[in-house]
Parts: C-alpha cells; structure tokens; sequence
C-alpha cells in the first residue's frame, strides 16, 4: 500500500512537471520566481540545449481586454479535431467547457467584430504567446510565432513546450522588441509585429509599430505594422496613418491606411477617411475609401456617401460606387430613395434602383413600387 501512494505521488509530480498527458505537445514548466522574462527565456533555452532538443515552443502568457468567450487565433492553426487542445488544457488549467467556443476565424475577423460587442462584456483575459525555435548550431533562432486565447482550440506541433508563465506587458514588449531588432533579416517579423500589435498599452505599441514602418523591412511586414495601428483606438494612431498616407508611395501601404482608417472608431479616423473618399485621384485608392465608408455605423460617413453619388462633377464609376456603398450602409436607404427621386444622372438613378431592388427594407419596396405604377 505505501509503495502505490508513493508511486501515485510520483505520478502526480510528474504531471506538475511535464504537464498534462495530451496529444500533441509536451509541457515543461521553467521555474524562476523573481527572474525577469528574457532571464527566464534563457534558462529555457539552456534546458533545450541540455536534453539535446532541436526544436521547441518557449512561451508565456500576458493579459488583455478581449470579448468574453471569443477565440482568436492571431497566427497558427485552427483545428476543431478532437485531439486539438486549448492552451487551458496543454497547462491543465480548468476552464469551463460552455467557453471552450469553436473559433470562427482567424484574428482579424475577431478583432474587426470589436466595434460590435460593447465595451462593457470585455473583460481581461489571457494570451498565449508560444515561439517556435529551432536549434542553428549551438544557438536557437525564432522560426514562427502562435499567438492564442487560452479557450482557442489550436494545432502544436508534437515538440516540447517550455513554459515561463506569466509576463506584464511591459516586460513582454520589451522582449519582443529585441526578438525584431535581432530577427531583422528573418522571415518571422510579420509574425513578431502581430504579437506586438495585439498589446493593450498604446504608448509602448505604438513606436513599435512605427519603427517596424520602415521602409528597409519588406512590404507584408510594414503592411502588417498598419494594420495592427488599426487596431490602437488612439490619436497618436491617426496621426500616424496620417504621416503614413502623405509620405508613403506604395499603393498596397496605402490600401492597408485605408482600412485601419476603416477599422478605428474615433471621429479624426472617419474625416480622414472622408477626406480620401472625396479627393483622392488614384481610383483604387478612392474606390477603397469609399468602401470603408459603407462599413462605418455613423450618419456622417452616409452623408459623404451621398454627396460623391450627387456630386455632377463626379466621374461616372465613382458616383455608382458610391451608390453601392450606400446600399451596404445601415442609413443608406434614405439616400437611395432621395438619388431614385431627385438624381440628374440616369446612371445613377439606374444604379439607385437596382439596390433598393436588393433591399428587405418595406421603404425600398414602396418606392419602387411608386415607380411601376407612374
């Protein structure tokens, strides 16, 4: 009998050590009360080295305001199998299975549905940050990065996890900042950027952005240094989408200003964005514009939409793109009816037509309607 609870015990603390016994990756938790996190990033590394490890995940946690029971996976691989784990579950923490939600896509589509769900039912909640590294001589070197809700259901690679608990934000972006000044030439900046964006503290993100804005980094890099700016509900976030749009030259740059523009919900985010839609000359970057003015819940953005559709000195595809917009916007019946009524241009009154045809709304059915029976 004492030699089963002995083993018993030993089970228990090899469970504690190692982590739970579930498919796909091995936990080992790496002590180190009162280490900082980058002294802690080393003692991992060290470990690895010892047991002769080529590849591994080094990971830790931090906090951040997310909506209750959402799943976001910033960067990696979802998976609804079975034998997919939640980070919860590879740590053994207990989290209840009415959260343990399905993801429904991937981060940007969870974190553009922010303006919907209000601010009140967003609680803080943890992130994994789980770095894959790969043995390169006597060194480890970063090769990808999985960023994840502790309730999302994601795809490990069967290699050991080393795990380091949890990190404040500051100590985290500090961390990170020197994984991209160290990783310059790597291919896993982009990822680097998004695990940097997705911190709530504005005043530190935001320089870090801007100097993954550089021009010597490749373009899915900057491009995703914008569109996490998108995602700071901040001013010094509009200005410098602002400076971004009046000095960067690159289309597919400006096209990604365009939709963080889109995506903040502060009033200067929606006159810039108004202002583009209205002087912009390259037509794919005003097309853009004009598009993500359909997307803004807000009265102004279906006035701008109208005065483009009404505008004479308009060119023709502008003015229809602008009805198209205005069909998407949850105010832009109204306006619709107002171009059915009182429009010069044929083309346009065509066009206005056609989506009020395409409309549930009882006020679009009526209006044409009163045009069958004039």
């Amino acid at each position: 009998m004492k030699n089963k609870t002995v083993l018993i015990g030993l089970l228990v603390l090899a469970v504690w050590a190692f982590g739970p016994s579930l498919p796909g990756a091995e936990l080992i938790r790496v002590s180190g009360d009162g280490l900082t996190l980058s002294e802690r990033w080393v003692r991992a590394e060290k470990m690895a080295g010892e047991t002769g490890t080529q590849r591994c995940y080094v990971g830790y946690s931090i906090t951040r305001m997310m909506d209750e029971g959402r799943s976001c996976i910033i960067h990696g691989h979802l998976d609804d199998s079975a034998s997919a784990l939640t980070v919860a579950e590879l740590l053994g923490d207990a989290v209840q299975k009415s959260k343990q939600l399905k993801p429904a896509g991937l981060a940007r589509q969870v974190l553009n549905d922010k303006k919907v769900r209000p601010k009140s039912e967003r609680k803080a909640q943890d992130m994994a940050l789980l770095f894959v590294m790969e043995r390169v001589n006597k060194d480890y070197q970063v090769r990808n990065v999985v960023t994840a809700s502790f309730n999302a259901r994601i795809h490990l690679e069967s290699i050991p996890v080393y795990w380091l608990n949890r990190a404040t934000n500051g100590e985290s972006l500090d961390w990170l900042e020197q994984l991209f000044d160290e990783n310059s030439k790597n291919s896993v900046l982009k990822e680097l950027v998004a695990a940097i964006g997705l911190h709530d503290e504005t005043n530190r993100v935001l320089p870090l952005l801007e100097k993954a804005l550089a021009k010597k980094h490749p373009d899915d890099v900057r491009e995703a240094a914008v569109f996490w700016l998108g995602e700071q509900e901040s001013e010094g976030s509009v200005e410098r989408l602002k400076r971004l749009w009046r000095e960067e030259k690159d289309e597919d740059i400006l096209e990604a200003v365009i939709c963080a523009l889109g995506r903040l919900e502060l009033p200067s985010a929606l006159e810039n964005l108004i202002f583009i839609a209205k002087k912009e000359t390259r037509p794919k970057l005003r097309r853009n514009a004009i598009f993500w003015l359909s997307q803004k819940a807000a009265a102004k953005a279906c006035r701008a939409l109208e005065e483009i559709a009404t505008a004479t000195d308009e060119k023709a595809d502008i003015r229809e793109h602008a009805v198209f917009a205005l069909s998407q916007h949850e105010m832009g019946v109204d306006a619709l009816i107002r171009l059915v009524h009182g429009n010069s241009s044929v083309r346009v009154r065509k066009k206005a037509i056609f989506w009020l045809g395409q409309c549930e709304d009882v006020r679009a059915l009526d209006t044409i309607l009163d045009i069958l029976e004039k």
